[in-house]
């Protein structure tokens, strides 16, 4: 290493994680300067592990309280960077490694993806940052990176993958844990962030009326900040909109669910989730506007990694809608072009290709279907779907 590249610390808290930290800790030994891993009460092996694995070991009693933890761990590093990850996070140690050897001691915050598992939601995160006395955590739960403003904030392009939700039983446990952090602030002094997040993991926990308060209160907030002018998080605010409207579609108030996402299309004419969750909504009620508002979504975009909305799965979603809402209309060609598109958005699904089969029979092309059908069979052995499709070809009349 260069003497004046900087050196990266590693920073770990956990409990109970002697099943993760051989898959997050262990791999990354080789490419950091240094880690630290705060334990926080377990009871299993994880401090030898992370004590074998070569990082430093050090314990506290829980403080109810992820930021303080945070930082905590973060005052025994010594390095002049700093990697966060939790024990149920990985990065792949090469790209680690190539990313490692780009830093220069410029003072930056550094952006990573984390890609939730197996949900497939991609959220920007601060996952890297200087290690000075101004920058720091704050917030018990769902904590947020301080730093100064006049920092660079830059994108590594690494992925981190979490899968510490994967388990549903786990999920809910760790949901209703996060709960209990949120709702110990009132929410007269809870601020949008922690308003917004407490109704999300309402929402998660499938308390849905109590979720909606919390959303509500959060979306006053955020409109106060915005037409005061204060920092607003257009992303969050997005999401906040976005969830009530599916509360309010799944309550039968499907007016109050359009006038929320007619407001967020307002906003930002620009922003291509507000249309999509349109096109949902309109879907069942209005079709010729779902087919305006779906089509609009796959021409904006539909990523938002402020929040984790998947662009590729979302317009997946929107394709094959699109492609359902033209074919019901009669409008094959259409179609067609919106199956096309699903296909190119994921190409491991058997649903467009099957349409597309069924769309090539319908304008007389037969062999093409006949086709079609089979390269599905070949690709997915045994579908139900596709072999009655074939089957009801043979039935109509054979091949050409």
């Amino acid at each position: 290493m260069s003497r004046n590249a900087p050196s990266l610390g590693l920073l770990m808290i956990a409990r109970d994680e002697e099943r993760n930290l051989p898959k997050s800790l262990g791999p990354l030994m080789e490419i950091v300067d240094e880690a630290v891993f705060l334990d926080t009460g377990s009871k299993d092996q994880s401090l030898n592990l992370a004590q074998k694995a070569g990082a430093r070991v050090f314990q506290m009693v829980w403080p109810h309280d992820f930021a303080a933890a945070r930082n905590v761990a973060l005052g025994h590093i010594k390095a002049d960077y700093v990697l966060w990850l939790d024990a149920d996070n990985s990065l792949e140690p090469e790209e680690l490694k190539t990313f490692k050897n780009k830093l220069t001691k410029e003072p930056v915050i550094w952006l990573a993806t984390e890609r939730v598992i197996p949900q497939g939601d991609e959220i920007w995160q601060k996952r890297f940052f200087p290690n000075q006395p101004d920058c720091f955590w704050s917030g018990a739960i769902h904590e947020q990176l301080l730093h100064p403003a006049h920092y660079p904030v830059r994108h590594s392009q690494l992925v981190i993958n979490h899968w510490g939700y994967q388990d549903p039983k786990l999920a809910k446990l760790k949901g209703q844990r996060n709960l209990d952090l949120l709702l110990a602030k009132s929410p007269e002094e809870a601020d949008f962030y922690h308003l917004y997040q407490t109704g999300r993991t309402l929402l998660n926990l499938r308390r849905a009326e109590e979720a909606w308060v919390y959303l509500t209160m959060a979306l006053k907030k955020a409109t106060r900040e915005r037409e005061n002018n204060q920092t607003f998080n257009f992303s969050l605010y997005a999401h906040t909109i976005i969830l009530l409207a599916q509360i309010e579609k799944a309550q039968g108030r499907w007016a109050a669910a359009e006038k929320n996402l007619l407001l967020l299309t307002q906003t930002d004419p620009n922003y291509g989730p507000g249309y999509y969750y349109l096109g949902r909504l309109w879907s069942e009620t209005a079709p010729a506007k779902a087919l305006g508002a779906y089509s609009r979504a796959l021409e904006l975009g539909l990523s938002d990694p402020g929040w984790g909305a998947n662009g590729r799965k979302l317009g997946y979603t929107a394709a094959i809608s699109l492609g359902h809402l033209w074919r019901d209309q009669g409008e094959f060609t259409e179609a067609e072009k919106a199956y096309q598109k699903a296909l190119s958005l994921d190409p491991s699904r058997p649903e467009p290709r099957l349409e597309l089969a069924s769309l090539a029979y319908a304008a007389g092309r037969k062999n093409e279907a006949q086709m079609a059908s089979r390269e599905v069979l070949k690709l997915f052995p045994g579908l139900r779907a596709a072999q009655r499709l074939l089957e009801s070809f043979s039935q109509v009349g054979g091949a050409e």
